[in-house]
């Protein structure tokens, strides 16, 4: 069955970042794998409203089509995140669609899903771009395997081709194949404290799905120094957090919690 994976576009239709989308899309498909763009510019997506309601209620409370685009991203076997640099990030429309994936940052749902983060740039701020990319894709579960990028300087495409081949290699394996850093460990046992002290519905979700006591959201080739240094992280971090919400019990997981009070 062919593999079906999704890129959210940041820039526009005709653009550089586009084309180099469209460039790689030939050898996705060489390889069994199809790929549907969505252009963010074409949607209808409106501001985070920083209400919480996603995480501390039922759901997003904006009528618009950030919903239809995160169900189709749910159903795909791997992502691709472009954006064009603006002002070393990326786009406006972008970071738009990325504020409102803060339920996916605390209980995650795209986890063993190969994610490439991609953006150019005609000057400067690949590398500040690039890394918050990566970070999106950890914060939501993905399973980041690079990024892709071009330049006025350099096209880059013998290290682009290369990170792709093994992005292909990644969406037709086993999840259980996939090796996840160190980062990607610490960042999984930062919200499984998260999930246990502070965020009730979070934790109705990690018990969900059994990620309570795993050392990573599912079974991987992790090596390991990474395994114990999560382990330790974990159970250093919650002794904290148990601490300090001693002091805070009675906002834990209300709308009151983390509202800073200046005098």
């Amino acid at each position: 069955m062919e593999k079906q994976v999704v890129a959210l576009l940041g820039g526009k239709r005709d653009g550089n970042t586009h084309n180099l989308l469209k460039f790689f899309e030939s050898q996705l498909n060489q390889n069994g794998i199809n790929l549907e763009i969505i252009h963010l510019n074409e949607k209808d997506l409106k501001d985070c409203k920083g209400c919480e309601n996603c995480v501390l209620g039922d759901g997003c409370a904006i009528n618009d089509d950030f919903r239809g685009i995160t169900n189709l991203i749910e159903k795909k076997d791997g992502l691709i995140v472009a954006s064009p640099v603006y002002n070393n990030n990326v786009s406006g429309k972008m970071k738009m669609f990325i504020d409102r994936t803060v339920k996916w940052a605390h209980s995650p749902i795209l986890t063993g899903k190969p994610y490439i983060g991609l953006s150019t740039t005609s000057s400067s701020g690949l590398k500040m771009t690039l890394k918050y990319l990566t970070i999106v894709g950890v914060n939501w579960g993905a399973h980041p395997i690079g990024n892709i990028w071009a330049s006025k300087r350099s096209t880059n495409m013998r290290k682009n081709k290369v990170v792709l081949s093994r992005f292909i290699s990644a969406i037709k394996q086993d999840p259980k194949n996939h090796h996840p850093n160190l980062k990607q460990v610490i960042k999984f046992q930062t919200k499984k404290v998260l999930a246990k002290t502070v965020f009730p519905n979070d934790l109705v979700h990690w018990q969900k799905n059994e990620w309570l006591d795993k050392g990573y959201y599912y079974k991987s080739k992790i090596n390991l120094f990474n395994r114990l240094i999560g382990a330790f992280f974990q159970w250093m971090f919650l002794k904290i957090m148990l601490k300090a919400i001693k002091n805070y019990k009675e906002e834990v997981g209300v709308k009151e919690y983390g509202k800073l009070i200046y005098k």
